[in-house]
């Protein structure tokens, strides 16, 4: 269920697929991507995410301190 809503969400924007580089090849392919207007849905966007879910996972789970031997 979760596929299917993601992908009609997003149809608009990349087709009907929720990975980028899969997006980006077949718009690539049919010359859809000859220009720059929605060059942030195929790169910018998915570094963004993984920037952003890589610090609310070190919020969520911080990781262990290590006590020094004296």
């Amino acid at each position: 269920m979760s596929t299917i809503a993601l992908i009609v969400a997003g149809s608009t924007f990349t087709g009907p697929a929720m990975n980028p580089a899969n997006a980006f090849g077949w718009a690539y392919l049919d010359n859809k991507h000859h220009t720059w207007e929605q060059f942030y849905v195929y790169w910018i966007c998915p570094f963004a995410g993984a920037i952003l879910a890589g610090w609310v996972f070190r919020a969520i789970f911080p990781p262990p301190v290590k006590e020094k031997k004296a």
